[in-house]
């Protein structure tokens, strides 16, 4: 996970409106040449909150990655409601699941 950064939403009277949570994803396939490519739907990552509330992308990005490559997949973004905080970024592949904590400053 890189270029992760958080922008707090306003309404134009400036009621809160939550925060929008943004990052861009590294992926490394190390399969070697001739093996299978990897594909990652960012649809099926979680934002798990303070409350437990589970939720899903805004708007993100999906990509396959072929053997012994990297990509950048961008883009990727979350709205979460106001007066809630997220606590644990949730990334699945296939039958993985990755848990990455996530702490706003």
């Amino acid at each position: 996970i890189k270029n992760a950064k958080a922008i707090a939403l306003s309404n134009p009277d400036g009621k809160d409106e939550g925060i929008e949570l943004s990052f861009d994803l590294d992926v490394t396939n190390r399969n070697k040449i001739g093996g299978h490519s990897v594909f990652f739907n960012t649809n099926n990552f979680r934002l798990t909150l303070d409350n437990g509330q589970n939720i899903t992308e805004d708007s993100g990005n999906s990509s396959g990655v072929d053997a012994e490559s990297s990509k950048e997949i961008t883009g990727i973004k979350y709205k979460i409601p106001a007066g809630s905080k997220p606590k644990t970024l949730n990334l699945f592949h296939d039958a993985t699941r990755a848990s990455v904590g996530v702490e706003l400053k």
